[in-house]
């Protein structure tokens, strides 16, 4: 039948059908004529890809993900201190920029755990929950930039989001389950949960895996030779980055506390951060200054922005507006292609 009337009988004739058969009409009912519809350039069949070695997705997943952590700092360090000469009248292209990296990064990181699904070895299995905590990481700092999440074309609920690593810790071991806990710390804080904030801090805090230490530099040493790194040894530009710290696990537990009214345990946690830069102990009375001054060491882990909000902080760049700045503004190419996604106010 020529469907589409150019008095031809041709491929362009053919439509969408349960089978690949020609489809004829009776009585305006589509049915059809069990005919196989050949052309001369039929598809093979697809043959089913052998997975790549291991060792090749992970390096391959190591320098998009390093590349990105780099990314992240770089951006960092425009909206806090104006480096490069940033002001805020640049935060739209700077966003727009940001936002691509990161989805970028995690649609690569989809079609990894997708691949990955494919295989119940070990070695894959390992691989594919590592992939998905990464990028659980990528969804915290994207959440505190934005207050919003897209997967997979469509916006990630916080209750989702926090289900799917209280589920993924659950398949890994050592310090990645201990990240974990820390990327959840965040996202309760940002929300304003403060006793959930607090429970995971605590979970990280009892592990006694980790330790606070003197005045060190932490975006310039390998995780191996620091016990305040929780997830990191990301190496660019002649420098590590370790975007998960010991310490932000203090200032988020300190400040849960506070916000709970558990002084005096927030009290401890303020005076163990200010020890480890040699500075005196402070008081009841200066808790809340102390845990903003002490929030400013997390510069260079590209962690630091989302604290603007939480302290009513104000940022070093030109331009910087409160509250309007305390998100980024949403891409317009992101809203038109997720229509769950809504703009951040003042934008």
């Amino acid at each position: 039948m020529d469907l589409n009337a150019d008095g031809m009988h041709t491929k362009e004739d053919k439509v969408d059908f349960e089978l690949p058969y020609y489809v004829g009409y009776v009585d305006d009912v589509k049915s059809s004529t069990k005919t196989v519809y050949m052309t001369t350039d039929i598809a093979e069949p697809e043959v089913p890809e052998e997975l790549p070695d291991a060792d090749s997705v992970r390096v391959a997943w190591k320098d998009v993900l390093t590349d990105y952590m780099r990314y992240n700092v770089e951006a960092e360090s425009k909206l806090v201190q104006g480096y490069a000469n940033f002001d805020y009248s640049q935060v739209g292209s700077l966003s727009d920029s940001l936002w691509s990296k990161a989805y970028n990064l995690v649609n690569k990181g989809n079609q990894f755990v997708d691949m990955l699904s494919n295989s119940t070895e070990e070695q894959y299995f390992e691989l594919k929950q590592n992939i998905l905590m990464d990028l659980s990481l990528v969804y915290t700092q994207l959440y505190g930039y934005y207050g919003q999440m897209v997967d997979r074309g469509s916006v990630i609920p916080e209750d989702q989001l926090i289900k799917q690593m209280e589920s993924l810790s659950m398949y890994v071991n050592g310090n990645r389950r201990y990240a974990l806990s820390v990327m959840l710390a965040k996202v309760h804080l940002l929300r304003q949960d403060w006793q959930g904030a607090a429970y995971s801090c605590e979970e990280v805090i009892a592990s006694g895996v980790y330790r606070l230490e003197p005045q060190l530099d932490h975006t310039m040493v390998p995780s191996s030779e620091s016990k305040e790194v929780i997830y990191g040894d990301f190496y660019a530009d002649g420098k590590y980055i370790h975007p998960l710290l010991y310490k932000e696990v203090l200032i988020m537990a300190a400040y849960a506390n506070f916000k709970m009214g558990t002084i005096n345990k927030a009290l401890q946690f303020v005076n163990e951060l200010l020890a480890s830069y040699g500075m005196a102990h402070t008081d009841v009375t200066l808790i809340e200054n102390k845990i903003i001054d002490l929030s400013s060491n997390l510069y260079g882990t590209g962690q630091l922005y989302p604290y603007a909000r939480l302290f009513s902080m104000k940022f070093r760049a030109d331009g910087f507006e409160t509250p309007k700045n305390w998100f980024l503004p949403v891409p317009e190419s992101a809203l038109l292609s997720c229509p769950n996604l809504q703009q951040n106010p003042g934008y």
